[in-house]
């Protein structure tokens, strides 16, 4: 027991799921994001676009040539998750809270990637099962089960 705490803290996991919504919510929330990180971030958040050979003019302004690249992030965000996991079951810590916001195949492959479920072991066709609701507009919730 460390400053009177008498029950466990679990860590919360959230996997970045794309630059944008990442910045939003630590600006939102006051975070500090570690500098490492944040270059991270900003080396891998964009990509140059695809052009067609028909459309291989390009604005004088380089800018215009990049669009966000999604994928990299959520990659990224997927292979930290698992970095910070590992750390901290080293240190002893057997709970996680794993945030998903609705986008559960983030946390699927963090889990797949810790092997602490087999590949493919949640992508089974989802059952919807009532459940007493906790907020007036959620009385629904999705269980992952194999039928």
């Amino acid at each position: 027991m460390r400053a009177g705490i008498t029950i466990p803290i679990l860590p919360g996991i959230m996997p970045i799921q794309n630059y944008l919504s990442f910045r939003r919510m630590t600006n939102l929330c006051g975070t500090h994001i570690p500098d490492d990180i944040m270059a991270d971030l900003e080396r891998i958040q964009v990509r140059p676009l695809s052009l067609s050979p028909a459309r291989l003019v390009r604005p004088a302004d380089s800018r215009f040539a990049l669009q966000h690249d999604d994928a990299a992030v959520k990659d990224y965000g997927v292979r930290l998750s698992v970095k910070m996991m590992r750390a901290l079951f080293e240190k002893g810590v057997r709970g996680y809270h794993l945030c998903t916001l609705n986008l559960e195949k983030s946390v699927t492959r963090v889990l797949e990637l810790l092997e602490w479920v087999e590949p493919d072991a949640t992508r089974h066709k989802p059952r919807l099962q009532r459940v007493r609701p906790l907020l007036p507009a959620v009385s629904l919730v999705v269980a992952l089960c194999r039928s």
